[in-house]
């Protein structure tokens, strides 16, 4: 996942990661161009900060694209940050790492005592939740599938960044697939990627300019 991932990191491109089991992965195997353009937090205190952060950096307009990458625990402590990532018409993607669990807290209860704690947690229906916020959820079952959807996303945030920025739109816009944002581009975009235990699945999600 990290080298269909690291394959999309242009220079001007911003990674974020959130704190969980996919951090020490990030830490670990995820490379880029140049030094500063992968954050990840210190131990367990910046929890649920990437979707915030993801925001910070997009309102900031400094990059080309913005990713962040969360656990479903990091990114369910902020999940409320999708409306404003909506109302703001913002530009960025989200890859969320869903293992149903604190994943990081379990290990390291693990390796001191052999058992851990109850951690394991229920998920929303991804795709309900997304159109709940506007967000359009879209089906990826392959690594192949995630490249394209995280292409699609980069296409759209490219067009976006030459265009005008977008004003906040008043009531409900339609949202529509990743493939649609690239041809009616520029428009404000945001992309949750969600990748499971035992299997793939993209999200992404559009607010009309």
């Amino acid at each position: 996942v990290l080298r269909v991932v690291e394959g999309q990191i242009a220079r001007d491109t911003l990674v974020l990661s959130g704190v969980g089991v996919h951090k020490m992965e990030i830490a670990r195997y995820l490379a880029a161009p140049q030094p500063g353009q992968i954050l990840v937090p210190n131990g367990l205190a910046g929890m649920g900060r990437a979707l915030p952060g993801a925001i910070a950096a997009a309102r900031l307009g400094r990059h080309g694209r913005v990713l962040a990458i969360c656990g479903d625990g990091d990114f369910m402590m902020n999940v409320q940050d999708m409306e404003t990532a909506r109302r703001l018409g913002l530009s960025f993607t989200v890859l969320l790492w869903e293992d149903g669990g604190y994943g990081l807290i379990k290990s390291k209860q693990e390796q001191e005592s052999g058992d851990h704690t109850p951690l394991s947690f229920g998920n929303p229906d991804w795709d309900a939740l997304a159109g709940s916020f506007g967000w359009r959820h879209v089906d990826v079952r392959d690594l192949d599938g995630l490249q394209t959807a995280l292409e699609l996303a980069v296409l759209a945030a490219i067009a976006l960044a030459r265009g005008p920025r977008p004003e906040p739109a008043a009531g409900s816009p339609p949202a529509g697939d990743l493939a649609g944002l690239v041809a009616r581009a520029p428009r404000a975009e945001t992309g949750l990627l969600h990748l499971g235990e035992h299997r793939l699945l993209a999200s992404g999600c559009a607010q009309g300019a």
